[in-house]
Formats: structure tokens, C-alpha cells, sequence
């Protein structure tokens, strides 16, 4: 049965109503592919991405068993078998551009997306064609909502994408498809069970989510006791081929945790971070993210029980319909759940509130909104025709309230995430994309503040650089990534580019400890060109090469009267860093910055003459 079958055919195509609310459709639609391409950034981010080196350097060199070794090991604690397939094939066809990354992220969404409007053609009851575009218009919203923005702009995120479509395609293929008999459609929901649990730990939970689903096939009790029999035990050997050779890494090792004071504060605070998650996809209040979360969460824990009780019994053999139509929304919700729940137990630890400020837990979680919002529906609207006028104008009325609600709390969270892209996102990844290129300058094996300082430009694609030359230059050997080489120095350019400002004394250097703190400031520009310098490099004696960056950012008024250009409004730029990154003794710092345009580096004038003593306590 189609929803809604005869006014879909009457207003078809000529339908100025339809024509404005496929539009209304393609504005989240088109609205997330933009934020993609104007806030993504060509470079591979963090451990989990540069990991794939290994597998690339596998491929190139043909090394079958390597490779699968690649395929298996896990990463994190998560084994991404047919995620890492899409990352080489992606690389390899790109040279690891992180774009087709991104774009693959968003086709399996899109794709996603339009499984769930059939999937609600196909279960909605109301007879308003508005509610049931309105339901499927929020859907749309959340589906390619902004505060997905670090899975949006991080290429290795498709695994939680591709978990997302093998549940959704799974629960479809079990709602519909009458053609095909039960049997194959649970061997074809198993076929993406498995893709889903080797794409990510959390995969793993589809095979529970789909019980549901499953238990709404027709057939007799004994059939649907062997097929719920059947699917376990495909889940059971699911999860024991996952579980050779796996060593979990614990969340220590990446973050601090919290210290309880005792075993209901640590109840209290798993609980406290389960709820942020599930509100997350809505607020990023402190405070209200919790109470949302539990409405959220006491909605559809009330309809999966209305359901339940309301199910096909030995006494009541007919009540069929009610659980068919709810059943693809509860395996949805119930999915998510279990993601959170995953989640709550790997990642609690690390505090409540960090399940509301990251970002990356948000695609799995909007499932479960999705879920409720069509939950809701189908409850409200049940025994449509049967229901007097004033009680359908109230459901209908609260139905829509609360679609309003969510529309406007979701608007705000994405307009927040928005600038959170924009400040803490794209600028700095920006940065460390432009220093990565220049990697084969800095000199990352000698100098301790890219070591240790803890902002240096390629911090924000890497924790540390230890070992990073080498990895890059396996990359560059299987023709992967190109790095800048060959580059000039400029020492006595013709037009001023900037000075080194201070320390400046008389005698035009001065003397610090070992292990003292040199700051040194200035400003830098790149006269008559629209994009201006966002780092300057600093060089050591008559090196090729550079110990230390600063960030161009800070106010220069005084630089902007000087030039008489507004484009000169943040030229200024200081940085501190230890005496050890220096030689015993008088060492002559240079400052430079680099030209995309000409592709060389080109000197600021004046020079800073540091003689590191020898004596502690000169």
C-alpha cells in the first residue's frame, strides 16, 4: 500500500505545490554540499587517517598479504574492512584527495535519505499531504544537518555513513519488496548486517537493531521463532570472527578521565552523557540537553511498549498492521540507541559534557529523532478515519507544534556549528594543510617546538610529529601526494614584506639561559595580493630550514595606516619558544614567509642575533 496514492497522482508534476516542496527538499540538500565544498580541506586529519598509509604502501607495493593484514588490523577499536576498501580505491583514483572522501560521505547520506521517504510513503497513516511532507522535510533537515559538521569534513567519518545506509537499505528491504519471500529478504538484510558490523564496532548493533523488523515478517510462530533463531546465531558469529586478535585500546590513552567519587556518581554520569547524546542532534545546552534527551528517549521507549503490547498474540491474531508499520521506525530508533549506549560505555569516562560538544556521535544519533518524529506520527494518526474532527485538529495541532520545535532548535544548533566550522575547523586545518606542503622545510626530527609546543602548524592534522617525516615520505614514494621542493630563498626582496619588530636592543641582540623563553613579534604581508601570509617561518644562521612558525593573526592598525590598505587589518605575529631549539652560544634567527604565487620564501627584513649562555646563572 502507497500513502497517500490518490492525491500523489492527482497533483503530479503540474502541482505549483509540488514544484515549491521539492525545492524546500533540495535546501539541505544543496545547503550541505556547499559546506562541504567551501569548509573542506584537501588533507589527511589525525592518527586514524595518516594509518592508512600502511594500507596504501601495501597496494602499491602488491603485497597480498600485507594487504589483508591492512584490511584486519584494527584501527582505534573498530575494524573498518570495507571502509578502508572505499579509502584505497578513493585514494588511488584521486591521489588521496579528501574531497571524494567527503563526497562519498554525502552520496550514502543522500541515498539514505531518499530509502527513508519510501519507507515513509510506505508506513505513514495521516491523510494530510502537508504533515506527510513535513515529516519528511524535518527528516531531511536532520539527515544533512551542519551539526554533523566534523562527519561532513573529515573523509575517514564514512564508515559511520555506510553503517547508516546498511541499516536503513536492511530495514527497508525487510518492510517492503513484497516480490521477494522472507527468506531472501533476511538473507539479504544479513548480507548488510555484515558489511555494517566489519565498517565500524558499532555495526555490530544493526543485527540486534533489525529484531524488530525481523519479527514483523509474516509467518507462523514456529517460522518466526527459527528465523529470530537464525539471526542470532548470525550475530553471534558475527561478533566471534570480530573478536579474534582484538585488543581494545582504552580511552586513557587519549584523554584524561574522570575521577568518581562513587559508583552512583559514575551511574549519574554515563546516564547524564546518554542523554546529551541523543539531544545533541538538537541543543548544545548544558542544561536542557538532558531534559530533551529524556523526552526524547521516554517517547520512544512509550511507542516501542505501545507496540509491543499491541502485537499479534495467540488471542489476538490479527493485529498485524499496527507492528508492520511500526516496526521500520523502532529497528531505526532502536539502532541508535544502541550506538549511544556503545558509546556511553566506551566514552563516559571522559566527562558527561563531551557527549554534547563532539560532534562525530551526532549521525548515529539523529537516527533515533528521525525515528521518534515518525513514531509519533503513526501514533497520533492511527485510526485516522475513525477519530472525531476536534480530537484530529488537536493531534494534528500538537503534531505540528512539535515539528515547529524541532525545526527552530535544530536552525539555531546548525547555525552554532556554523561558526564552529569556520573558527575552530576550517582555518586551522586550512593552516596545516599549507604547512604540510612545505613539510620537507621544517625540521621536525631536531626541533622541539614542533615537538612539544602546542601550536605549531600541524597540529591540528597531527598529535605529534614524531616519525611524521618518514610517513609522508612513504606517501610521497607511492605517488600519493606531491610536497613542495626546490623552493628559493629570498633574502633582499624588492618591496617590504615585513619586519622582525622585537626584541630589539641597542646593540641589536641579546642573551638568554639555556632552557630560557625567547619571544620574538613582528608583522608580515604580501604586498598587492588578495590572500595574505597566515604563517611565518623562522629560520636558523644561514639554514634552509625552519625550527619554529608563528601565526599571522594578531590586530595591526598602525601596519594599516602604514600601507594604507585594509587588507593589511591582522598582519601582526609573535611567538615564544624554548632556548633549547637553539646552539650553544650566538645564533642569528631570520624570519620568512612563503609566496604561493612565485613559489619561493621570501625574508623579513631585520634579523635577531640570541646568544644562549653557556653559565645557568649568567
Amino acid at each position: 500500500m502507497k500513502l497517500l496514492e490518490t492525491q500523489l497522482e492527482e497533483t503530479k508534476n503540474d502541482s505549483i505545490f509540488y514544484k515549491f516542496i521539492w525545492i524546500l527538499y533540495l535546501v539541505p540538500i544543496l545547503s550541505t554540499f556547499w559546506l562541504i565544498k567551501r569548509y573542506g580541506v584537501d588533507v589527511p586529519v589525525w592518527v586514524d587517517q595518516w594509518s592508512l598509509v600502511d594500507l596504501f604502501e601495501a597496494i602499491a607495493s602488491i603485497d597480498l598479504s600485507s594487504f589483508l593484514a591492512e584490511l584486519w588490523e584494527l584501527n582505534n577499536n573498530h575494524r573498518m574492512i570495507f571502509p578502508k576498501i572505499i579509502f584505497a580505491v578513493t585514494a588511488f583514483f584521486s591521489n588521496w584527495n579528501i574531497f571524494y572522501e567527503l563526497y562519498w560521505s554525502f552520496s550514502l547520506a543522500l541515498i539514505s535519505f531518499f530509502i527513508i521517504y519510501q519507507l515513509s510513503e510506505i508506513t505513514n497513516q495521516t491523510k494530510s499531504i502537508f504533515l506527510f511532507h513535513a515529516t519528511n522535510l524535518i527528516t531531511c533537515f536532520l539527515m544533512f544537518s551542519w551539526v554533523q559538521y566534523s562527519n561532513w569534513l573529515w573523509g575517514f567519518q564514512i564508515a559511520l555513513y555506510l553503517i547508516n545506509f546498511c541499516v536503513i537499505l536492511s530495514i527497508f528491504i525487510l518492510a517492503s519488496f513484497s516480490k521477494f519471500n522472507s527468506q531472501t529478504k533476511l538473507k539479504l538484510a544479513g548480507l548488510f548486517c555484515v558489511i555494517a558490523s566489519f565498517s565500524s564496532a558499532q555495526g555490530l548493533m544493526s543485527w540486534l537493531a533489525l529484531i524488530p523488523s525481523i519479527s514483523a515478517l509474516e509467518g507462523s510462530p514456529i517460522q518466526k521463532n527459527k528465523r529470530l533463531f537464525l539471526w542470532l546465531t548470525s550475530f553471534i558469529f558475527c561478533g566471534f570472527i570480530y573478536s579474534i586478535q582484538y585488543n581494545s585500546i582504552p580511552v586513557t590513552e587519549y584523554y584524561d578521565i574522570v575521577s568518581y567519587n562513587s559508583i552512583w556518581d559514575k551511574f549519574r554520569v554515563y546516564i547524564h552523557f546518554f542523554l546529551n547524546v541523543v539531544a545533541a542532534p538538537l541543543t548544545g545546552d548544558l542544561i536542557f540537553a538532558w531534559i530533551l534527551g529524556l523526552i526524547i528517549t521516554s517517547c520512544f521507549i512509550f511507542i516501542f511498549w505501545q507496540s509491543w503490547i499491541e502485537r499479534p498474540s495467540i488471542r489476538h491474531p490479527f493485529r498485524t498492521v499496527f507492528i508492520s508499520e511500526f516496526a521500520p521506525w523502532i529497528s531505526m530508533g532502536l539502532f541508535s540507541i544502541l550506538c549511544i549506549f556503545l558509546m556511553t560505555i566506551g566514552r563516559a569516562d571522559i566527562g558527561a559534557d563531551y557527549g554534547l560538544v563532539t560532534s562525530r556521535y551526532t549521525s548515529h544519533s539523529i537516527l533515533l529523532t528521525i525515528a521518534v518524529i515518525h513514531l509519533f506520527g503513526l501514533h497520533l494518526f492511527r485510526s485516522y478515519s475513525q477519530l472525531k474532527q476536534s480530537t484530529s485538529n488537536h493531534r494534528i495541532l500538537t503534531y505540528s507544534f512539535c515539528l515547529g520545535l524541532i525545526t527552530s532548535l535544530m536552525w539555531i544548533r546548525s547555525y552554532q556549528s556554523l561558526n564552529i566550522v569556520k573558527t575552530q575547523i576550517y582555518q586551522p586545518t586550512q593552516i596545516a594543510q599549507n604547512c604540510l606542503y612545505l613539510i620537507n622545510y621544517l625540521d621536525l626530527e631536531n626541533s622541539q617546538f614542533f615537538q612539544n609546543y602546542p601550536h605549531h602548524c600541524l597540529i591540528s592534522i597531527v598529535p605529534t610529529t614524531a616519525g611524521f617525516s618518514e610517513q609522508v615520505k612513504r606517501l610521497q614514494n607511492i605517488n600519493l601526494r606531491n610536497f613542495a621542493e626546490d623552493i628559493p630563498f629570498v633574502e633582499e626582496p624588492d618591496q617590504i614584506h615585513g619586519f622582525i619588530s622585537s626584541p630589539w636592543t641597542p646593540e641589536k641582540s641579546f642573551s638568554v639561559p639555556p632552557g630560557g623563553i625567547v619571544k620574538i613579534d613582528g608583522w608580515a604581508i604580501l604586498p598587492n595580493q588578495p590572500q595574505q601570509p597566515q604563517l611565518v617561518f623562522l629560520s636558523l644562521d644561514n639554514n634552509q630550514s625552519f625550527f619554529a612558525n608563528a601565526y599571522v593573526n594578531l590586530p595591526s592598525p598602525d601596519i594599516v595606516k602604514f600601507m594604507n590598505s585594509e587588507a593589511y587589518q591582522n598582519s601582526r605575529w609573535e611567538v615564544s619558544f624554548s632556548a633549547d631549539n637553539l646552539t650553544s652560544g650566538e645564533n642569528i634567527i631570520k624570519a620568512w614567509i612563503y609566496d604561493p604565487q612565485k613559489r619561493q620564501f621570501i625574508k623579513l627584513s631585520g634579523e635577531m642575533q640570541i646568544t644562549v649562555q653557556e653559565n645557568q646563572n649568567f
